[in-house]
Formats: structure tokens, sequence, C-alpha cells
């Protein structure tokens, strides 16, 4: 059995903390001391308040996407003829 223990990102609105490095290091040997393959991920997103693909807080979408998205929805339409 393989554990991927990770930290969490934390945000203002969670109300949870990351622990210490240590505290992380300390939980994955005492996996790897009762067998466990461990391997502590690491922490990724930090700077737009993302884990896991989920995202929270304020996000800056510099490509557009959700105008360039609205105009893709946009059908034409005709009168039809009576």
């Amino acid at each position: 059995m393989q554990v991927q223990p990770h930290t969490v990102n934390p945000f203002a609105a969670s109300g949870l903390t990351r622990s210490a490095p240590a505290r992380v290091k300390a939980f994955a040997d005492l996996l790897t001391r009762a067998g466990l393959v461990t391997t502590v991920r690491k922490t990724r997103g930090d700077d737009i308040d993302a884990a896991c693909g989920q995202l929270a807080g304020d996000v800056q979408d510099r490509t557009d996407v959700k105008n360039r998205m609205a105009r893709q929805r946009i059908i034409p339409l005709t009168q039809a003829d009576s």
C-alpha cells in the first residue's frame, strides 16, 4: 500500500493551518515504520489558493476565457418566413 500525505493549502475562509514541515516528516516516518510506502507530496498552488484542483479566493483570469466562452455560446437566431 502507498500513502501520499500532503499539507493543507490554507486560505482565510477555511480556518485551517498548515502543519510544520517537521511534523509532516514525523508523520511520514511513522507511516514508513509501519510498513507503508510513503511519499510526502510537494505543496503547490499557494499563490492562487488552490489545492488538488480546487480553487478558492480571488483568482485573476488573464486568459479572458469567460468572455471567449460566452462568444462561442452565441447562436444567431433568424426570423423564420411566414
